[in-house]
């Protein structure tokens, strides 16, 4: 008998999940339309804390924050790898405006599958540079701009 629970609280779990996800997916079109409001906001935060029952709430909420960041880089990357894909040229890259991730040259070249070299030639290209303590760091947005603009001799 017990067995059987905990085969039904896990469907309960998935189901309620499925939802959850399905309701994320919603939001994220009302958010792309210009639809999306404060009060979802608030909705995928109640969801959040009924799917995992915290016991420290505060703790959650900053983990939670801390988990948007890393999404939203890892989505990022993935619509870029998906447009480069599509592409199959490297001008399509297109960022949201709103934000302008600084790269180091390594995640450059691993991001654009480009050698060294490469970045070298871009530089010499016009493709601008920001140092920061010493470390050389491309904003997405200055790449794009140069993209636009490259030529190839």
């Amino acid at each position: 008998m017990e067995q059987i629970d905990v085969s039904m609280e896990m469907d309960r779990h998935h189901n309620q999940t499925s939802r959850y996800l399905y309701d994320i997916g919603k939001l994220i079109n009302r958010e792309m339309t210009g639809r999306m409001t404060s009060e979802d906001g608030d909705l995928i935060i109640k969801q959040l804390i009924a799917i995992r029952k915290p016991e420290n709430e505060i703790e959650f909420l900053h983990s939670v924050k801390n988990s948007i960041s890393n999404i939203s880089r890892i989505l990022i990357d993935a619509i870029l790898e998906y447009e480069l894909n599509l592409g199959n040229n490297i001008n399509v890259l297109r960022l949201d405006s709103r934000i302008d991730e600084k790269l180091t040259i390594q995640q450059l070249i691993k991001k654009m599958n480009i050698s060294r070299p490469t970045y070298y030639n871009w530089v010499k290209k016009g493709l601008q540079t920001i140092r920061i303590e010493g470390r050389v760091f491309i904003s997405q947005s200055d790449l794009n701009n140069f993209l636009q603009n490259y030529k190839e001799d």
